[in-house]
Parts: C-alpha cells; structure tokens; sequence
C-alpha cells in the first residue's frame, strides 16, 4: 500500500541506484570493488582480497567516515550495506562518496592496488 514492494516498488529503485553506484565505483577501483551481490537494497561486496582482516580494517575506516557497514560471511569476507529504504539520491552520494574514501585509505595503509 504504501510503494515499497514489488518490481516498481521503493525497494527494487533503491535497489537498482545502489547497483549503478557500484558499478560506477568498480570502474574507478576495479581491483578494490570485487563481485557484488544482493537483494533489493541489502548489497555487499567484495573488497580488495576478501580477507577478514582487510575487511574489518575497512569496517573501521568506514566508522571513521561516518558510514556503517557490516561484514558478511567468510572465505571470502564481503562489507554489506543496508541503507534504509527512505534513503534519497542524495543520501546514496554520500554514502558512496564515504565508502571510496575510507577503500583508498586502506589501500594506501595496506598497499594494496585499487
């Protein structure tokens, strides 16, 4: 009833900005943004090697930003993302915009390729 569900529903949009957003920084980090999967407006990817230490390195450098994300799984550890479904283009950009900058910071301390 209220447009969250469903194929033209809020979540499948947010879902959809999120997945170009990715792509986007894959692009520009194409050997720091691994696969990335999900549903709907819950993703993750892969960062970097997959490892849990980079990956908890990165969870830290994202806090540090202003940004929450969580681990996902192991072997290889993905970082998931779960915006809330009200948020707005503009609450993507930043979010985006956190999360590359926290990936350069670890790729600089770690020496790791972006």
């Amino acid at each position: 009833e209220e447009g969250y569900l469903g194929p033209e529903g809020r979540v499948a949009v947010l879902g959809s900005r999120i997945e170009k957003r990715f792509e986007s920084l894959q692009k520009r980090m194409p050997r720091a943004v691994g696969p990335v999967s999900g549903l709907g407006a819950m993703q993750a990817f892969i960062p970097f090697d997959g490892s849990a230490a980079i990956a908890g390195a990165l969870v830290k450098a994202c806090f540090d930003e202003g940004l929450i994300v969580l681990t996902a799984g192991s072997d290889p550890t993905k970082i998931r993302l779960m915006p809330p479904v009200n948020a707005t283009d503009e609450d993507l950009e930043s979010c985006f915009a956190m999360l590359e900058k926290a990936m350069r910071r670890i790729a600089e301390e770690h020496d790791l390729p972006c």
